[in-house]
């Protein structure tokens, strides 16, 4: 397989959908992103479910995620992806699984810095990603219940450079986006279950019998 196929293959469906989490963009401005946004002190075995909006369609996801070394995701039940992390290591490895056409995929995130799609560990596993450019980011303080399906958040707002209004309730106990509304306050997000108690061991094994063999690395590497 070419890598000018692969956006039509898992992998890249996998990756489009990835670029549908909010974007903010960096500045010194009111609150900053990272420092609101972070993964310090969270729970270190977390599993949670979202529904979330896209092209008009619902969608369904489940998240693994063992600190800052492990991540399963699961897309509508169609579309497995496990990424793994040496800890203290800014490099990880993907794995993703068509589980309709029993494809499997594997990439490496240099390789895919290669070609341009930059994704850190942060907004891989907490469906937010980190800031690039200017933005304004202000906790708000009225307007917007602080429990959204039984999960304590608060509300913050984000405008980025182009305008783009994100309204996101984040979770201090779980470090997510509990939800998230658009600048219309029409849902886009919303996590609808999350508990601390997976297994490191057992919850990230994957099963791919019979399934046809493919490394994107191959493919970016012969480009």
């Amino acid at each position: 397989m070419k890598l000018s196929s692969l956006y039509g293959s898992a992998f890249g469906r996998a990756f489009f959908l990835m670029s549908l989490l909010p974007a903010g963009v960096q500045a010194a401005q009111t609150l900053q992103f990272e420092k609101v946004f972070n993964s310090k002190a969270e729970p270190l075995r977390l599993y949670y479910e979202v529904e979330y909006q896209s092209g008009g369609k619902q969608h369904q996801l489940k998240v693994w995620r063992y600190g800052s070394e492990k991540l399963k995701k699961i897309t509508d039940d169609a579309i497995e992806t496990i990424v793994s992390k040496p800890r203290n290591d800014q490099e990880w490895k993907m794995v993703v699984l068509d589980l309709q056409r029993k494809i499997r995929t594997d990439v490496d995130r240099t390789n895919l810095i290669r070609i341009g799609v930059f994704f850190d560990w942060f907004s891989l596993s907490h469906g937010l990603r980190k800031p690039g450019g200017d933005y304004l980011l202000e906790k708000q303080v009225t307007g917007h219940p602080e429990n959204i399906s039984g999960f304590s958040c608060q509300w913050y707002q984000l405008k980025d450079a182009t305008g783009q209004v994100s309204q996101i309730c984040w979770s201090q106990r779980y470090h997510l986006p509990v939800q998230i509304n658009d600048a219309s306050n029409a849902v886009v997000w919303r996590v609808t279950t999350a508990r601390e108690n997976i297994n490191e061991k057992k919850d990230f094994l994957f099963q791919d019998k019979g399934f046809i063999h493919h490394s994107a690395n191959e493919d970016i590497s012969a480009d």
